[in-house]
């Protein structure tokens, strides 16, 4: 049955003025690379005529089956992936990129101040000066995060300061009281600061602290946390606490060797996933949490994940694990219930931070902020629609 699908495509295409095929030398067993090898040898017309109009009368074939409708689409994001290339819009170390709501502008955390930069070219827009409070001039910044319209910052002395991410002003200076870990918010009228010794949660309208939490059996709260569904996650030692924010009470989620990284999948509600400086990604159901559901050495300690759709990446530590001096990230999908590593991703030092929207991975690191644009077919596609075809014809030469 498949051969007869397969010839039937195979005639189709050639009824339609495309380059003459040679049926696969392959069995059909093998129909992944087969079937590549057919799409790609379909992505050019010998002629030079335009790819986007060449991808629309192959794919406008009725006769093409899943499989090989796929590795067309495959094949041309591949050939053409060179009309969205990876930029590095800022090279300065940033320990952060936080994108802004209208996508247009992008906050980069250094170790004393909080830039906005354009998020296509990484001119800077306005710098955010963060030491209102004289006496803190040479502090440093460990986080900060966005609110809506508010961005809010905290240092390692204590200071939480609010801005209004519009006028660019200072609307509020807040005492931790110990230094600021983490932040963390979820777009409502209240984030949460993370110290060692303490979770507080802030009213943004008064600025008032509301409600506290202690540590967990005595052990001190360390970096990443998440907020969720007025959940806090947070790294306690060897464990991932929970948080309820609306209870105050607070209980181990997970326990994991040296975790340094967490993400949440917004199309698995029940997934959590975590990093380790074990050289190891995890993948956890939430209900069920006595062991992971998908456990995958990544060879390098992970520094940080993000999750969209149903893609994960890992940033991967120089320093832990393997002698590359450049280890990059990792990318997977998520199938089924397993981690299958689809991709990996150039990085250059070591990559503290990772933001994904529809545009694309933002990698924040030693060597500045990176962006890897989101090469689904739709996107490159409506890229190469918007140049000539001698200039889309060189970029699949590269």
């Amino acid at each position: 049955m498949r051969k007869q699908l397969l010839f039937s495509a195979l005639v189709t295409m050639s009824t339609m003025n495309t380059v003459t095929m040679e049926l696969p030398k392959k069995e059909l067993g093998h129909r992944g690379a087969t079937l590549k090898e057919i799409a790609v040898k379909h992505l050019i017309d010998s002629r030079n005529d335009d790819p986007c109009n060449h991808m629309d009368k192959l794919l406008a074939t009725e006769d093409l089956y899943e499989d090989l409708y796929d590795d067309l689409k495959n094949g041309f994001c591949e050939k053409y992936k060179g009309c969205l290339p990876d930029k590095t819009i800022y090279n300065r170390c940033i320990n952060k990129s936080i994108i802004k709501n209208n996508n247009t502008s992008v906050y980069v955390l250094e170790k004393n101040c909080i830039k906005e930069l354009d998020i296509q070219s990484g001119s800077v827009l306005h710098i955010v000066d963060e030491y209102t409070p004289h006496q803190y001039n040479h502090t440093i910044i460990t986080d900060a995060i966005a609110n809506n319209e508010i961005l809010i910052s905290g240092t390692v002395h204590g200071i939480i300061q609010l801005w209004d991410s519009n006028t660019r002003e200072c609307i509020k200076v807040l005492e931790n009281g110990r230094g600021v870990g983490a932040l963390a918010a979820e777009h409502k009228d209240f984030f949460c600061s993370v110290s060692s010794k303490k979770i507080k949660i802030w009213d943004i309208k008064s600025g008032l602290c509301f409600s506290e939490v202690g540590r967990h059996n005595d052990k001190n709260y360390v970096a990443p946390c998440m907020l969720k569904k007025d959940m806090l996650y947070v790294v306690n030692d060897n464990d991932v606490v929970q948080c309820d924010l609306r209870s105050g009470k607070h209980s181990v989620l997970l326990t994991s060797n040296n975790i340094s990284a967490i993400a949440d999948s917004s199309q698995c509600p029940f997934s959590f996933f975590s990093g380790s400086k074990n050289c190891k990604v995890q993948w956890w159901d939430m209900r069920n949490t006595t062991k992971p559901v998908c456990l995958i050495k990544t060879g390098y300690a992970v520094n940080a994940v993000v999750v969209k759709d149903k893609t994960l990446y890992a940033a991967l530590s120089a320093g832990w694990g393997g002698n590359h001096p450049h280890p990059g990230i990792q990318v997977f999908d998520m199938l089924g219930e397993k981690l299958s590593l689809v991709n990996n991703l150039p990085g250059e030092g070591w990559i503290n931070n990772l933001q994904v929207n529809d545009a694309g991975l933002y990698v924040a690191g030693s060597f500045g902020l990176t962006v890897f644009p989101d090469r689904s077919y739709e996107k490159v596609y409506n890229a190469l629609k918007k140049i000539n075809t001698q200039k889309a014809l060189e970029y699949s030469k590269k």
